[in-house]
C-alpha cells in the first residue's frame, strides 16, 4: 500500500485541475509559442496565423511539424484555440545561458 500515492489520488479527485482558457497570458519579450501540426501543413498553418491571428502572433520561424510564434500583445488561450490548423500548443521556457539559478 502506497500511502503517499493514495493521498495524492484523493487530493486530485477532491480538487481536479484544469486549464483556464480565459486567463490572460501577458506579452513577455522573448516568450515563444510553438504551434504544432501535421508534417506538410506548416505553410497552411503560417498562412492561417497571419490571416486570422496576425494581431495576436508574429510568425518567427516555420519548421517541419509546426511553427514558432511571438505574441504581439497579451492574449488568452481561447484566442489561440480558434485557429484550426494546429493540434498542440506549447511554450518555450528557456534557452540556457545566464538565467536565474544557473551556476
Amino acid at each position: 500500500f502506497d500511502l503517499q500515492g493514495a493521498r495524492a489520488r484523493a487530493a486530485r479527485e477532491a480538487e481536479p485541475s484544469g486549464v483556464v482558457l480565459k486567463r490572460a497570458v501577458p506579452r513577455l519579450e522573448g516568450l515563444r509559442v510553438h504551434l504544432r501540426c501535421r508534417a506538410g501543413l506548416e505553410g497552411l498553418l503560417a498562412e492561417e496565423v497571419e490571416s486570422r491571428a496576425g494581431d495576436l502572433f508574429r510568425v518567427v520561424r516555420v519548421r517541419r511539424g509546426g511553427l514558432v510564434a511571438a505574441a504581439r500583445r497579451a492574449w488568452r488561450l481561447e484566442e489561440a484555440y480558434r485557429l484550426r490548423r494546429f493540434d498542440t500548443l506549447g511554450f518555450e521556457v528557456g534557452r540556457g545561458g545566464g538565467g536565474v539559478g544557473e551556476g
